[in-house]
């Protein structure tokens, strides 16, 4: 090891014959030991005794708190887990043991856990009385404190929530625009989920919420639910949300009203999240289209949310920000558990190193679709199978052709409720779809397997340039097929500023994309992610594109 000297002033200049070195510096130090009383060095001597018996003294008391610690931690009389014996499992399975039985009592009971309820509304009174009465009947209500945000004044709703503010708290934002004048009913919602999110995580320094908006009735078990799953958030990173509602849960894939999934794709719809990822959010949370932006990549970053088989919520809101069409032919659809859980048992397996050895178990001993044509047979055939053991169709599929492959499933034409690009559909207790993604997903086999070109360039077009001529320009090809590996924020905003940030879920063959033009005020600067299929030849005169670029 080199050490550098400090130099003449200190120690080392010293040593060498510094300031205050020298042969009458040391003859000076040696008359004064020589000189010494026997009264000095008697107490010496007492306190060589004292610091060598306190040193004892010491390493005694910490030997036997060892011993003691140690034997507490290995007796397995006072293990509270009985199915681990403590004689044979290795100290790691043991504490794992311990901590998975910690939540099996009331979670929420735990004088350090302050959980919040917070509905949000405007001025739908018809449905918010239906959504308060249903919540204020819910067991385990009273675990959770009760807020009731109302953007703006509308008097009917105002008259409600003072009808109910012996068990609730109102919570009042004036209502005005953070964007324009012109701005729609979705940006005053998300305007109005980060300044009550923000009341309840940092002004009242909340655990938990669980945000509601005032269309949703919850089923009797809900908060049941929410406590027993809210474990997950504190152990596994790799969760940052519990909601009520299933996308995939229509009643053909909704049988085990105790079974939970994990997915990635952000439900929203009545769901929970901890504090320490709203301070997360906060500083950058959209004032517009809230819920997509929570699917970014860069939002998400991977993320899963845990969700029921049978949801926990009924959307009521046939009117209100989204789309009547969609809510009537999607949402009322959904299958609403009506028959409460009372516990939901050990929520282990939902821990990503469990989740992820069941998934690429259930692809393992699924069977292989050889055509479309297969899956429809396997959906109308007799249930068959032994006790114990569930058959598994699985279907891989490219992106371009998730509509036609589940044409007969009554799903979505774009992949929802997926995990890791698996969509795990129960049709009871013995047969199961696999639908996996060939592009994107880890579990998919390798022969399956469709990766990137190694070679693949995702390039910046000019604006109003279409990528067929943007790659050609660098003597190479446009690929359709590669957009779904380019298509995300982090890939717009490796190649362009997105000053204003990313957005997603929007529709276009031009998308992904950034807003370069100022004349289109409301999207200018931001990049746009899809959810449908692009293609080479579309441009638009507002927009720069990325394109997919391989060797011709």
């Amino acid at each position: 090891m080199l050490i550098r000297p400090r130099g003449p002033a200190g120690l080392a200049g010293a040593a060498d014959g510094g300031a205050g070195a020298g042969p009458d510096s040391h003859a000076l130090y040696g008359r004064r030991v020589r000189t010494r009383s026997w009264s000095a060095r008697l107490a010496v001597g007492f306190a060589v005794v004292a610091i060598v018996s306190w040193i004892l003294f010491v390493l005694h008391y910490v030997r036997f708190h060892y011993q003691y610690d140690k034997k507490r931690v290995d007796e397995p009389l006072v293990l509270p887990v009985q199915h681990v014996p403590a004689a044979t499992a290795p100290r790691a399975a043991v504490v794992d043991a311990v901590r998975q039985t910690a939540h099996r009592g009331p979670f929420f009971d735990d004088p350090t856990k302050s959980p919040a309820i917070l509905v949000l509304t405007y001025n739908r009174p018809q449905y918010l009385t239906q959504t308060i009465q249903r919540l204020h009947e819910l067991p385990r209500r009273a675990a959770f404190k009760v807020y009731v945000s109302q953007d703006g004044d509308h008097l009917e709703t105002s008259r409600f929530l003072e009808s109910i503010t012996d068990w609730a708290t109102r919570l009042q934002r004036d209502r005005r625009p953070l964007i324009d004048e012109r701005q729609g009913g979705t940006a005053y919602l998300a305007q109005h989920y980060k300044w009550a999110l923000d009341r309840l995580f940092i002004d009242y320094n909340h655990s938990h919420v669980v945000v509601l908006e005032d269309d949703l009735i919850l089923s009797p078990d809900c908060l049941v639910m929410f406590e027993q799953t809210a474990v997950l958030l504190d152990q596994d990173p790799s969760i940052w949300c519990v909601s009520s509602w299933n996308d995939l849960g229509r009643p053909r894939y909704a049988h085990d009203n105790r079974t939970l999934s994990r997915t990635d794709y952000f439900p929203g719809l009545g769901w929970m999240l901890s504090r320490s990822l709203w301070l997360e959010l906060s500083p950058r949370f959209p004032l517009d289209q809230w819920d997509h932006w929570m699917r970014l990549d860069t939002v998400s970053r991977g993320r899963s949310c845990i969700v029921p088989e049978v949801s926990r919520n009924r959307n009521i809101g046939e009117s209100g920000t989204t789309d009547g069409a969609f809510f009537a032919s999607r949402v009322a659809s959904i299958k609403f558990n009506e028959d409460p859980v009372d516990d939901f048992g050990p929520v282990d397996y939902l821990l990503k190193r469990n989740y992820d050895r069941y998934v690429r178990d259930v692809v393992r001993r699924g069977r292989i679709m050889g055509d479309v044509g297969e899956i429809a047979a396997f959906v109308g055939a007799n249930s068959r199978g032994s006790a114990g053991t569930k058959q598994y169709l699985v279907a891989p599929y490219l992106l371009e052709e998730y509509a036609s492959v589940t044409a007969s499933l009554d799903l979505l034409d774009t992949p929802r409720g997926y995990y890791q690009g698996v969509t795990l559909l129960s049709l009871g207790p013995s047969r199961g779809i696999v639908l996996i993604d060939r592009r994107v997903s880890p579990f998919c086999p390798d022969h399956l397997r469709q990766l990137p070109n190694p070679s693949l360039l995702a390039l910046a077009a000019e604006r109003n340039v279409d990528c067929d001529a943007t790659c050609a320009g660098v003597s190479m090809v446009c690929d359709r097929y590669h957009f779904q590996f380019i298509n995300t924020c982090s890939a717009l905003e490796s190649a362009f500023p997105c000053e204003r940030g990313c957005l997603g879920g929007v529709v276009g063959d031009d998308v992904p994309n950034y807003v370069s033009s100022s004349a289109k005020p409301d999207l200018h600067g931001f990049c746009l992610t899809t959810e449908g299929w692009p293609t080479c030849t579309a441009k638009h005169w507002t927009t720069s594109r990325l394109c997919p670029c391989i060797p011709r």
